[in-house]
């Protein structure tokens, strides 16, 4: 997520180290809960980033019938997320989802950003087609985990 992460690494450089504890990422979402958005099997959660401003977690999905395998990431940017969403909003790559609160589309990198207080909560989808490659836009299986993830930050 190429908008967000450059937000993060810019409030990163000014938020010096930070103590707060936060959410566990792989606890924002549910294998279980993936699946059904998606209708394909989905792995253990990984835990990947973990910076002093945002930490994460990937599940992989299986390809399904409608769409090629692919990842669903649960991002919380717990320091600096309201100046990182007010940043994103001004961007015309990042559109509000309609019926979802301080939320933010991108549709290029498949992420759906939510304000949940101070938190900048993100749930991305990555679905690449085979060559010529391009994103599968996920909006639609994203909203409801978004949902999900952005309460339980």
């Amino acid at each position: 997520m190429v908008g967000v992460g450059t937000v993060a690494l810019a409030v990163a450089a000014f938020a010096g180290p930070a103590a707060a504890k936060t959410a566990d990422p792989c606890k924002l979402l549910k294998g279980s809960e993936i699946q059904e958005q998606f209708g394909a099997e989905v792995s253990v959660p990984d835990r990947g980033l973990k910076t002093a401003t945002t930490v994460e977690c990937t599940w992989d999905v299986a390809a399904s019938p409608t769409r090629p395998a692919g990842s669903v990431t649960a991002r919380i940017m717990f320091v600096g997320g309201k100046a990182a969403y007010t940043g994103l909003k001004t961007s015309p790559a990042f559109v509000p989802v309609a019926g979802l609160k301080s939320s933010l589309y991108q549709a290029s990198s498949g992420a759906l950003g939510v304000l949940a207080g101070k938190n900048l909560v993100t749930v991305q989808g990555v679905f690449l087609t085979p060559p010529p490659v391009s994103v599968v836009d996920v909006q639609a299986q994203l909203v409801p985990l978004a949902k999900l993830a952005s309460k339980r930050a």
